[in-house]
């Protein structure tokens, strides 16, 4: 019988470690991800025969993901009973298309929902660094602006004694002050985490300054091919400070045998919607909710 348990800091390790070996681009099975935000969706997991199952709960609800590791068959049928004994219907949340078909091969009865204000935005790596051609104009433009205003800028890979002044920054970051909702409380307690607790994050970050101060700041990770940028903050007072911050971020990974770059979700806000369509994505990661159904008189399920 598998048990769940709550996602704690010290696990980072041992869920990056299956999570790694999938190299999915898929931003909600990141280590940045869950761990960032476990408190807000609940994130639990647990393990059978050296795999890794992530349960996530919100709106009073149990959702799942789709078995990562050595015993994906054997995983499925221990959640299965795991649903049944404790009358739970079974949900899987975040599936991409190879999932999504194992799991309608395996279950007689099922709904899927896909919500497009839950896409990743997945772009070419090697043209968003280069923003060449037309299409990247405006994101020049902005650059070009930015070095025009602070030619006194500087740029450097987060380190130990850059922490303190990020914090402040992220602190006193406008976005906050703005928008006072359970949302950016969440955003400001996760930043503060992963910038107090930086090397057990294991991230990859970068500093923007200007005037002397930090005007920008941004972390990531990377899975398989892709870069997944998780924290990306910068002064909108500094203009082109975000498209510096970006392009600065994508060229401090260079070498990285990095094909894709994942700027995660919109969550539906159209202002995001519109900054990330700017940017060109090659597409959208489409995740996909599955509702099983199928359960039979014996209250197991028909599989």
């Amino acid at each position: 019988m598998i048990e769940f348990k709550k996602l704690i800091l010290g696990d980072i390790p041992l869920i990056k470690s299956f999570l790694l070996s999938e190299g999915s681009q898929n931003c909600d099975f990141s280590a940045g991800c869950l761990f960032m935000w476990r408190d807000m969706y609940n994130y639990h997991y647990a393990l059978f025969n050296n795999t890794l199952i992530i349960a996530a709960k919100f709106d009073d609800a149990w959702y799942f993901s789709f078995p990562v590791g050595e015993d994906v068959c054997g995983a499925l049928k221990e959640l299965e009973k795991h649903c049944v004994l404790n009358s739970i219907p079974l949900v899987f949340y975040s599936l991409n298309e190879k999932q999504l078909s194992a799991v309608c091969n395996r279950y007689p009865a099922y709904i899927t929902v896909s919500e497009r204000d839950w896409s990743d935005y997945i772009y070419d790596y090697e043209p968003l660094k280069a923003l060449s051609g037309k299409k990247y104009s405006a994101q020049r433009n902005h650059i070009n602006k930015f070095l025009r205003l602070y030619p006194d800028y500087s740029y450097k890979e987060v380190e130990k004694e850059d922490i303190p002044g990020i914090l402040d920054f992220v602190r006193n970051f406008r976005y906050h002050a703005e928008k006072e909702n359970a949302d950016a409380q969440e955003d400001l307690r996760a930043c503060t985490e992963v910038l107090e607790n930086y090397e057990v994050y294991g991230l990859k970050g970068g500093v923007l300054r200007a005037d002397g101060k930090v005007i920008g700041f941004t972390a990531g990770e990377i899975s398989g091919d892709t870069l997944i940028v998780h924290i990306e903050k910068a002064d909108y007072a500094y203009d082109g400070a975000y498209q510096m911050l970006s392009n600065l971020f994508l060229k401090q990974n260079e070498g990285e045998n990095i094909k894709y770059v994942n700027r995660e979700d919109d969550a539906g806000d159209p202002g995001l919607r519109k900054s990330k369509l700017s940017y060109n994505p090659a597409y959208l990661l489409t995740k996909t909710t599955a509702y099983i159904g199928g359960y039979n008189e014996s209250k197991s399920f028909d599989v």
